[in-house]
């Protein structure tokens, strides 16, 4: 009973991985030069058209703000956990 328990609350380690992924750049973004960051990883035409598209995957992590980010990792967290604890679900 014990081991269910706990294997209803365990959330992949991807998304505590993706999370603080989310997390630690969001935290380099606030601490530095919002425009540095913006510029070389943000979504536009010029880089994306040009030598830089990476920028394609990039542009996920950039957040607008605490409040953004939070609710993304909400988003991430919350319907893993309900997969976990409903068994089969359209997140599997």
């Amino acid at each position: 009973m014990v081991m269910r328990r706990w294997l209803e609350r365990r959330q992949a380690p991807a998304t505590y991985a993706l999370v603080l992924c989310l997390v630690g750049i969001q935290c380099l973004v606030e601490f530095q030069s919002h425009e540095i960051w913006y510029r070389m990883g943000g979504l536009n035409r010029e880089t994306f058209v040009g030598t830089k598209s990476l920028t394609l995957f990039s542009y996920g992590f950039l957040h607008g703000g605490w409040w953004h980010m939070l609710s993304n990792a909400l988003m991430i967290v919350f319907p893993s956990a309900v997969c976990w604890r409903e068994g089969s679900c359209i997140c599997s």
